[in-house]
């Protein structure tokens, strides 16, 4: 049986239009894959960079360490004053800030490094001193900050 020229046509056009439509889901795959690829050589990207980004903040931080001994030790402190505000200053600039003060021992951001007996209970858990301020860079915390809680001496 013969065909007509019509349903040869149209025939043709069909098989066209079916391997049109096989190599538009295989773009769209194509694509989709990607642009999969791309996010995640992006957050890839960003987490490298972080990591060498954090070594030289956490040399900054030691350095704003050695600020801060230097203000406690200074019979003038108004330039050291200024060194330290500068720096914070520049660290803000990496969107790295120091942890709000806070007299509330949190274990997610504190490390007690000593421990201050009181006989008062209300003092009991609660930050005496901060020994090593903390830092945050965006929602991360940096380096958490070394403190010197009070507690409750045993009775006796």
């Amino acid at each position: 049986m013969t065909r007509s020229p019509s349903e040869v046509i149209i025939s043709e056009l069909t098989r066209i239009r079916e391997s049109l439509d096989r190599l538009e889901k295989q773009e769209s795959a194509s694509k989709e894959a990607f642009s999969s690829l791309y996010a995640e050589m992006e957050e890839h990207k960003r987490g490298t960079w972080f990591a060498v980004e954090k070594q030289v903040l956490k040399d900054l931080l030691l350095f704003a360490d050695s600020m801060q001994w230097a203000l406690e030790q200074t019979t003038d402190p108004a330039t050291t004053q200024q060194l330290q505000s500068d720096l914070l200053d520049l660290l803000a600039r990496y969107d790295v800030v120091p942890f709000p003060e806070s007299r509330i021992f949190d274990a997610k951001v504190h490390r007690v490094l000593k421990v201050v007996p009181t006989d008062d209970p209300s003092l009991d858990g609660q930050i005496a001193s901060v020994l090593k301020k903390g830092f945050y860079r965006g929602d991360e915390i940096l380096r958490v900050e070394d403190v010197t809680i009070y507690q409750v001496s045993a009775t006796k």
